[in-house]
């Protein structure tokens, strides 16, 4: 079965449920910023409170963004075995190629 989402998208009205996930999403990526940006803002007094050097924050810094990369190769495993695709070519294309490139045995 072919969908043609242009023709889907252009015949039928934004519902209430796609206001809602949109909101949500808004909502999620609100605090998923606000986070790094409040300690960006708070690192220097942590610092000069600890007495450690500012430069001891670039390792904390990379792991929260090295967290939100394993984060998001989990999770999406994890929700595409429940109700998602059940090929790798049903995948979105990018996640295809890092994956490839990244994670293979080469």
């Amino acid at each position: 079965m072919v969908v043609d989402v242009a023709k889907l998208l252009d015949e039928n009205r934004i519902g209430s449920f796609q206001i809602r996930v949109f909101i949500l999403c808004a909502i999620v990526a609100l605090f998923a910023g606000y986070d790094l940006l409040v300690i960006g803002f708070t690192a220097q007094p942590i610092a000069a409170a600890l007495q450690v050097n500012i430069s001891a924050f670039g390792p904390i810094f990379a792991a929260a963004q090295v967290g939100f990369m394993v984060g998001s190769f989990v999770f999406a495993d994890v929700s595409q075995s429940h109700n998602g695709p059940t090929s790798m070519e049903d995948r979105p294309p990018a996640l295809i190629e890092i994956k490839r490139s990244w994670l293979s045995p080469d």
